[in-house]
């Protein structure tokens, strides 16, 4: 597909081109009813499409400190269901109409940091998120950067190889960082 026949409106830095060329496997943040989280998911429907990229959708809309244990990991449409989040298996639906493969991680630690653990766990060489969400949890509020930002800040530290953070802002997608 070519970006005339992108079947989003957003401009593609290209740099974040060269990124998505070089990936196999985007991670996304999700959530239950955050609308910046949804519109990020629909472009990753379009870009995964388009690059040909399997896609990790990053559950966050249940972490909490009061859980015990803190299950995470790769999930299945069957394990979501025995964990009641059937909302990311409606959400898995828009990358099945795109014809894109699909999974979905389970955070339940309320820190991005998980995101390292998506990375190094589930193979993810590509991390796409908003510039800001509409339901920050409460680490996230702790800090005045943006969800790339601190993302940035905990590949850089936590990761040998590059994962390129890519960053929409509901106009253009950017590489915020290259983790080098």
């Amino acid at each position: 597909m070519t970006s005339s026949t992108r079947t989003t409106s957003r401009q593609i830095d290209p740099a974040a081109a060269d990124a998505l060329r070089g990936a196999t496997k985007l991670a996304v943040a999700t959530d239950t009813d955050d609308a910046r989280l949804a519109a990020t998911r629909s472009l990753a429907a379009s870009l995964a499409a388009e690059y040909d990229l399997s896609v990790v959708l990053y559950d966050r809309s249940q972490e909490t400190w009061m859980d015990h244990p803190h299950p995470s990991g790769v999930c299945d449409r069957s394990d979501l269901a025995d964990r009641d989040r059937q909302h990311i298996a409606d959400q898995m639906t828009e990358f099945d109409d795109a014809g894109v493969e699909v999974t979905a991680w389970i955070a339940t630690v309320p820190s991005i940091t998980e995101i390292v653990d998506v990375v190094m766990q589930a193979g993810v060489d590509a991390i796409l998120l908003p510039d800001a969400t509409e339901h920050a949890k409460l680490l996230d509020r702790l800090k005045s950067d943006s969800p790339a930002d601190v993302v940035e800040r905990i590949v850089n530290h936590n990761l040998d190889a590059p994962v390129p953070v890519l960053v929409d802002d509901g106009t253009t997608v950017r590489v915020e960082t290259t983790a080098e």
